[in-house]
């Protein structure tokens, strides 16, 4: 998953959010995987996702 967003709400209500957008490179993702985030490889688990989408796909 090639990151191309980090998103941060400036709220009181979503204080410790943080969302990544970019293009799904393969595979499918459900919550309690873990993802590698690119370029900096770091390992996250996945909470949530906020929109389905597929391989290729912009999300």
């Amino acid at each position: 998953f090639p990151v191309q967003w980090v998103i941060r709400p400036h709220s009181d209500e979503y204080h410790d959010f943080r969302g990544y957008g970019g293009r799904v490179a393969g595979g499918v993702f459900k919550p309690g995987d873990k993802v590698t985030i690119q370029p900096s490889g770091v390992i996250l688990n996945l909470r949530s996702l906020k929109c389905m989408a597929k391989t290729g796909s912009a999300v």
